[in-house]
């Protein structure tokens, strides 16, 4: 039986530590901040329960591995539903806001690229004054994280059916850390380098010298 060789094992054990740390993302909280402005959607009940002007706000944080995922390559929409916190008060209603779940997506299969994501940021909280049940925030991000449109939605329900009411606002949207602070650390793209050396070293180890 052959005795594995230390620096074989110190090789394998410091390359495996690098890709795992690669594979690291970042907490972010988006924030926004603002004022209903129109509503869209089959029903216009919810204009009605929050007038044009009503004070809007929503924050939640999340876990941005998901863009490193590609179609050509993985289950994005797998990837991108998680679990995250945060709420979103309008007028006297507030939510709280519990998973996100990617509702849709553009991809350029040319450059292997996503071009936005839309995400349902689902909670719960109080019906409206007419009885609507809040059916989510819809938040279209770009890859850097930026709000291309934010929608609050809620439902109706009426003999036969529901119809839904989608809230669009204006105002400040913002995208920081969680926590005020770094979240995770990725790998320094010179760390890179170094792995194909590991691999050689551990290879060149392992048929003995």
């Amino acid at each position: 039986m052959r005795t594995p060789n230390p620096l074989s094992t110190l090789a394998a054990a410091a390359l495996l530590a690098l890709a795992a740390s690669g594979t690291q993302a970042a907490l972010l909280t988006a924030s926004f901040s603002g004022n209903v402005t129109t509503v869209t959607g089959g029903s216009g009940q919810a204009l009605a329960d929050h007038p044009a002007g009503t004070a809007v706000s929503w924050s939640f944080t999340f876990d941005d591995a998901f863009k490193s995922v590609r179609p050509s390559s993985g289950n994005v929409f797998g990837a991108a539903s998680q679990t995250v916190s945060g709420s979103v008060s309008i007028g006297g209603d507030s939510y709280v806001l519990s998973d996100a779940q990617l509702f849709s997506y553009s991809y350029d299969p040319g450059a292997d690229e996503v071009l936005w994501y839309q995400f349902q940021v689902q909670g719960s909280g109080p019906a409206t004054a007419s009885g609507g049940d809040f059916w989510g925030l819809w938040a279209q991000l770009s890859p850097t994280m930026d709000l291309l449109s934010g929608l609050v939605g809620f439902a109706y329900g009426f003999p036969g059916g529901t119809a839904y009411s989608y809230l669009d606002a204006t105002g400040t949207y913002t995208l920081r850390p969680a926590g005020g602070g770094g979240g995770t650390v990725p790998l320094p793209a010179t760390a890179w380098l170094v792995l194909p050396a590991l691999a050689w070293l551990v290879r060149r180890q392992q048929r003995g010298g």
